[in-house]
Order: C-alpha cells, then sequence, then structure tokens
C-alpha cells in the first residue's frame, strides 16, 4: 500500500519516502518532502494524502498486462489441442498442410493481439484513456480465425 501512496504522491511532488506506522490512522503517515519541493507541490501532496482511497485496488503494471496476454495465447493455443505457444508455432513449416495452416493462423492472430495491446497500453501510458481491467483488456484483443478443415 506505501508503494502506492509514494507512487501517487511522487506524481505531484518531489519526495525520498513515504512511511505509514499504521494504515488506518492517516495522522501516522508521514511523507519526506524533498526541500526543492515548490509551496504548490507539497499542497498537491497533502492533497494526495488526504484523498488517497486506501480501498481501491492496486494499479495494473506493464508486466500484469502481459501476463494476462500470455495466458490468452497460450489457452487458445491449448483449447486447440496444443501443449503450450511453442508447441503450436513449431508447426508453421510442418508438412501436414492443416497444421501448417493453424500455426501459421495462430502466428498472425498472435501478433495482432500484441499489437492491439500495445495500442490500448500506450494509450493508458499517455493518458488518453483510463487502465482497463484484465477483463476489459482482453476483451478488446482481435479474436483469432481458424482455417477451415
Amino acid at each position: 500500500m506505501s508503494a502506492a501512496l509514494h507512487a501517487a504522491i511522487a506524481a505531484v511532488c518531489p519526495i525520498d519516502g513515504v512511511s505509514m506506522a499504521k494504515l488506518e490512522d492517516r495522522s501516522t503517515w508521514r511523507i519526506d518532502i524533498r526541500r526543492d519541493a515548490t509551496p504548490e507541490q507539497i499542497a498537491a501532496a497533502k492533497s494526495v494524502v488526504s484523498t488517497f482511497d486506501l480501498d481501491a485496488p492496486p494499479a495494473l503494471t506493464q508486466s500484469d498486462y502481459e501476463a494476462a496476454i500470455d495466458r490468452l495465447l497460450a489457452n487458445v493455443a491449448a483449447e486447440r489441442g496444443y501443449k503450450s505457444e511453442a508447441s503450436i508455432l513449431s508447426y508453421r513449416e510442418s508438412s501436414n498442410a492443416a497444421w501448417s495452416a493453424e500455426a501459421k493462423a495462430y502466428t498472425l492472430w498472435r501478433d495482432d493481439v500484441w499489437a492491439a495491446a500495445h495500442v490500448v497500453l500506450a494509450d493508458v501510458q499517455s493518458g488518453r484513456t483510463e487502465a482497463p481491467s484484465h477483463a476489459e483488456l482482453l476483451s478488446t484483443l482481435p479474436a483469432i480465425s481458424w482455417p477451415s478443415t
């Protein structure tokens, strides 16, 4: 929790650290504000402390989103009967036309998934959009189109 508070305060004011002796008692929270902080920045830091939502879920990180996408990729491969993403990709140059076609379709889809995900994550990082939940992000990604067999 203190890491989330630290990040929220550091976004508006130069600080050296934050401590929270008792989570439920804001009077025990201490901010080590750097000497070069302006009065406006100090006021913004105090505002963050007074409005910080202890019940808010922690913000998802880039790694969290990447892990969710990796799970999606693995699940789609498994649903098609492959042991892993690496397994389906290994059939790309297979002499079996059906397996090769599935591997190629998967490869194209995987690339489209990552391209779409990078657009969403760039929009989040730039502040153009709110950070989506895992489910929201995954729902925006393209669906795979398997070749007809």
